[in-house]
């Protein structure tokens, strides 16, 4: 079984670009989640990505929410937690005495 880590980076988006810059993030396929807040650090929407062969996807109501959250006005942060396969753990080899 592989052990499954995490890293989080944060990017600031304008509001007329968080659909895209979303949609060009999720092409990456190693996204666990991201959380949407506005710029004072305010989490606003926060968001698991289910991955489907292989493929991140969302459903089309995730979409629109966050079509409709986002102003052109007003500046965004996205909070991006990255998906990083660790190596399996080593087993302990019992020593005979």
């Amino acid at each position: 079984m592989v052990a499954t880590r995490s890293h989080a980076h944060v990017q600031s988006v304008a509001g007329d670009r968080l659909v895209s810059r979303l949609r060009d993030l999720l092409a990456t396929n190693n996204i666990r989640r991201f959380t949407i807040r506005d710029a004072s650090g305010n989490a606003l929407l926060e968001i698991p990505v289910g991955t489907h062969a292989e493929h991140a996807t969302l459903a089309p109501e995730v979409w629109g929410a966050v079509g409709a959250m986002s102003r052109p006005d007003i500046d965004y942060q996205i909070v991006v937690e990255w998906r990083l396969a660790a190596l399996k753990p080593q087993q302990e080899v019992s020593r005979r005495a």
